[in-house]
């Protein structure tokens, strides 16, 4: 005989996985994609665009359906640059390719619209989830690298499953600013603790891969978290043990040339728990002044010996030069892939954003198809070097869509930067604005676009700015035609 179920029994269980579907969703979306080699391929795009239908679906089926007007206009955005993507293979010199890219934009447009319809969702509870996936996928790789076990052919970075060390390297960034949004804003210590240890983590996977676009996104989406929440000195104090974990890893020249160091992640384990204390604890003002003066002397510091030694000017008149190592038509390589952190050259970057103008003037309106930069630089590239993105998502879109997909790209990503900045004020926000700086900083120097694991990593943050529609209403149920 069954039991009687009590009447608050499911509203209560409802509550419940209103709550916990956001970070579910953007967490497993996230992890999974990276597992799937960061959802490059083509193979992805259909189960996951599939999935986010079906979801949305089943939220606007059901019995409540919130979504404010900000939220709409960026599903709506998005869906413009997805329609405007495939319109492009009318006149695209690869029909093909421009649908493909029309199914990857579609992943994005449908991973949106299913955030966004999920009950309960908060800034905080999607940060938790990007946070825990990202750390999943970092401390992956982090590991795999201590141990040996994972892939160092290319140039000994650290690429975890997303195989491109700049994609592990900006999620790890923005890995860094939402574990800073959680530990400076949770209330119960235990997850302020959980915070502060992923800082570690991420910290030592954005060192290891080398990558200088992610750092100049982690230090552009610092900067915009601390104008924005005005609390510098417990950022300050946040960051003091993953930068010694930088340094650490720095030391190990075994390491950076991708041999396993096991001692090494006894030493980052040791450094995982002190700055889970620091976070769980708050330390007293004395504490965070003194972490700040650290830090301003430090800044300072680096600053004037960059300046002494010519740094600056060095760094503006050689990012156009070709590298040494490319002469022969190769990528940027070197020998110890820590000195890529010191080096300016632009790996063929001021070339490629070039062409993509140049191939803008030549199709000004609608572009040249969506996923045909490749076919217009393999015709003028002035360098014996195969590529098929921009290197940027905002000269790429120009190129290959015109004024019209430009257009729409840069207003679905500027509405929730907008939406950030109005609402700054709010305690989760500025970190969580500056993780989605970080990314719009990075997508305009590479090519995140084509890495939905990144992306979406991205775009959930922008949901995440967007205000929501917090008093779901019940739908009227549906009655039939009015009598006559």
């Amino acid at each position: 005989m069954l039991a009687p179920v009590e009447p608050q029994a499911v509203p209560r269980a409802s509550r419940v996985l209103g709550a916990a579907a956001p970070p579910a969703l953007a967490a497993g979306a996230v992890f999974a994609l990276a597992r799937a080699n960061g959802g490059g391929e083509a193979a992805s795009w259909g189960w996951a665009s599939a999935a986010f239908a079906l979801l949305a679906l089943a939220q606007v089926l059901g019995a409540t359906v919130a979504i404010s007007r900000a939220e709409t206009a960026f599903v709506a955005l998005l869906a413009g640059v997805v329609a405007w993507t495939a319109l492009s293979s009318a006149w695209s010199g690869s029909a093909s390719q421009s649908l493909r890219e029309a199914e990857r934009a579609t992943v994005y447009a449908a991973g949106v619209a299913a955030l966004v319809l999920v009950a309960g969702r908060t800034t905080a509870a999607i940060a938790g989830g990007l946070l825990a996936a990202i750390v999943a996928v970092s401390g992956t790789a982090l590991v795999e690298r201590l141990l040996g076990v994972a892939d160092t052919a290319y140039d000994h970075r650290l690429t975890g499953t997303l195989t491109y060390a700049n994609a592990l390297g900006l999620l790890a960034a923005v890995g860094i600013l939402l574990g800073v949004a959680v530990a400076l804003c949770a209330g119960h210590p235990a997850v302020r603790a959980a915070a502060g240890a992923t800082l570690v983590v991420d910290a030592a996977t954005l060192y290891l891969t080398f990558s200088r676009g992610s750092w100049l996104a982690l230090f552009a989406g610092i900067a915009t978290g601390v104008a924005a929440s005005r609390r510098f000195a417990p950022v300050a104090t946040l960051t003091l043990v993953p930068a010694a974990a930088v340094a650490v890893c720095a030391r190990s020249r075994g390491l950076a040339a991708g041999a396993p160091d096991r001692r090494m992640l006894l030493l980052l384990a040791a450094l995982v728990t002190l700055s889970a204390l620091v976070a769980a604890a708050r330390p007293r003002p004395r504490v965070h002044r003194l972490a700040a003066a650290l830090a301003l002397a430090a800044l300072a510091a680096g600053l004037a010996v960059a300046v002494a030694r010519g740094v600056p000017a060095r760094l503006y008149s050689s990012f156009g030069e070709r590298p040494p190592a490319a002469a022969a038509g190769t990528r940027h390589a070197v020998a110890d892939p820590r000195t890529r952190l010191l080096d300016a050259h632009g790996s063929d970057r001021l070339e490629l954003w070039r062409a993509a103008f140049d191939d803008f003037r030549a199709h000004p309106f609608g572009g040249s198809g969506a996923g045909t930069f490749g076919l217009y630089w393999t015709r003028h590239r002035p360098q014996p070097v195969t590529v098929r993105d921009a290197h940027s998502l905002y000269l790429e879109s120009l190129a290959e869509l015109g004024v019209p997909g430009f257009a729409l790209v840069v207003a679905a990503l500027a509405l929730p930067l907008v939406a950030g900045i109005r609402s700054r004020r709010r305690p989760w926000v500025p970190f969580v604005l500056g993780a989605y700086v970080a990314y719009l900083v990075h997508t305009g120097i590479d090519w995140d676009w084509e890495l939905p694991a990144v992306t979406l990593a991205g775009l959930f943050c922008g949901v995440a700015l967007l205000p929501a529609t917090t008093a779901a209403r019940p739908r009227a149920p549906y009655r039939g035609p009015a009598p006559r």
